[in-house]
């Protein structure tokens, strides 16, 4: 069997377990609130100066970061520790501030991340239970600072994100954002629901049941894999799959008492990612037959016609497209 290929490129390190909003599509209000200690979190980032980490830290997972007290000493401990890593920071922007604001820019290299789901001030508060009123206000403290401090750096990416709850609202939000010259520095991302590996209902975000009777893959975060190159620690030092892996299903690891290598490495480890591409069964209702972002394996007319694809497509489809397509149709087995 040969080797899967994985290394360790980004580092997904939530520090509490709450969130100022409710939205509707999110089931972060079913956690129960935690805190890292200090003590837990500088042993993490210190393992990775060990490591000579110089990957991508998202200081967050199922949480609003800005709920840490302690989130900005974080940050710059981070910065010290880890000063050629970048931090990707995503919020909903409601808690952020000027002060907020200008901290975080100090912070580079730094991607900073909103997410607002809705563009009309009704619409957010049944979506997300907050007002957006005060999130248009930080982006356009956001979008000032960017201006005034001349941050032109490729490395430097600011996002508007999201999480569509219907056409208008989409088109609504489109416009603004041409209208409000936005565009000079945020990039806008419409992202589609969903279901969180079956941990939001199925039903309430308009989606079918997923159930997958063998999968051979995972198609989360592109050819850049997030199944071979993340490492997500949770609030209480649980290391877990995935960023859909919300109750903590599937548990590789504890970094109370193990290092990274050490969790990474692990037969437990190893032997999950087989389930993953398919290499060894897993159970009936291992979280990944679940998944939006499951590779399913394709039956056999799907066979039939990926390879027909692929074999007539040789003399005219360079080798890295020809890499993405099978990716794409559920054949690219991410192996060395």
């Amino acid at each position: 069997m040969q080797q899967i290929k994985r290394e360790i490129t980004c580092i997904v390190l939530e520090t509490s377990t709450t969130c100022n909003a409710r939205c509707k599509f999110c089931p972060t209000s079913k956690l129960k609130p935690e805190i890292m200690s200090q003590t837990l979190f500088y042993k993490i980032i210190d393992d990775l100066k060990n490591m000579n980490f110089t990957g991508k830290i998202l200081p967050y997972d199922r949480n609003e970061p800005l709920t840490d007290p302690f989130i900005f000493e974080r940050l710059g401990y981070i910065r010290r520790k880890l000063p050629k890593a970048k931090i990707f920071f995503s919020t909903n922007g409601f808690l952020l501030n000027k002060h907020k604001i200008n901290s975080l820019l100090e912070l580079q290299p730094i991607e900073i991340r909103i997410s607002l789901h809705a563009f009309s001030r009704e619409k957010c508060q049944e979506i997300m239970g907050i007002d957006n009123t005060r999130i248009f206000e930080n982006i356009e403290h956001l979008y000032k600072q960017v201006r005034e401090r001349k941050i032109e750096n490729p490395t430097e990416k600011f996002y508007l994100v999201m999480v569509s709850p219907s056409k208008k609202e989409e088109t609504l939000m489109k416009e603004y954002f041409q209208t409000s010259g936005y565009f000079k520095c945020f990039d806008l991302q419409i992202w589609p629901l969903v279901s969180r590996a079956g941990n939001v209902k199925y039903a309430q975000i308009g989606k079918k049941k997923i159930h997958h009777k063998k999968i051979i893959g995972c198609k989360q975060g592109g050819e850049e894999n997030c199944i071979n190159s993340w490492f997500l620690i949770h609030a209480n030092g649980k290391v877990v799959l995935c960023p859909q892996d919300w109750f903590q299903e599937v548990v590789l690891g504890n970094m109370n008492s193990q290092t990274i290598n050490e969790v990474w490495n692990e037969k437990r480890y190893l032997n999950t990612l087989n389930k993953v591409f398919g290499r060894i069964e897993s159970e009936p209702n291992f979280i990944c037959k679940r998944c939006d972002s499951a590779i399913p394996a394709p039956g056999i007319m799907d066979k039939f016609v990926n390879s027909y694809i692929i074999r007539k497509s040789k003399a005219i489809i360079p080798a890295d497209i020809k890499r993405k397509i099978k990716h794409l149709i559920g054949l690219h087995q991410m192996t060395r």
